[in-house]
């Protein structure tokens, strides 16, 4: 199936499964132009929090994850929260090429026009901590294949 037409078909579902949604975006290797011919649409983004939620009287899931397509939805309140301490698996959301955005309603729009006032002096520290973190696993995992139990096996 041709992408662009998978990618209104996953919008029309989304809109089904994700009550509220504000903002779908295509993310993953699509996003980063790495995708191969195999590769799968992964959809993140974000919905408006009701208001028994913001009150705490209705619960529902803080996160909202789905299988079919892959896809990741925060509450608004929570992405705000992720975009103002610069997380990086967010903030880039902000960054996706225009044919990559499936659905932005009014909010998310304005959510975009005023990108800039997220980004700060803090992703520095939020990148960084990332790197750093995925640098120790690494040295964790090379260090494991070094060991003399793992050359034994």
């Amino acid at each position: 199936m041709d992408k662009k037409l998978e990618m209104e078909s996953i919008t029309i579902n989304l809109l089904h499964r994700v009550t509220d949604l504000c903002y779908a975006t295509v993310s993953g290797s699509i996003a980063y132009g790495t995708d191969t011919e195999s590769s799968d649409i992964d959809v993140r983004g974000f919905y408006m929090n009701s208001v028994g939620q913001l009150l705490g009287t209705e619960k529902r899931p803080e996160v909202i994850t789905l299988d079919n397509p892959d896809g990741v939805f925060y509450p608004f309140t929570k992405f705000v929260n992720l975009l103002c301490n610069c997380n990086p698996g967010v903030i880039e959301l902000l960054g996706t090429r225009k044919e990559d955005q499936m659905y932005v309603n009014n909010v998310a729009q304005a959510v975009l026009d005023h990108k800039e006032m997220f980004l700060s002096k803090r992703a520095y520290y939020s990148f960084g901590g990332y790197a750093v973190s995925q640098f120790k696993r690494r040295m964790l995992f090379i260090r494991k294949m070094k060991s003399p139990q793992m050359r034994r096996n």
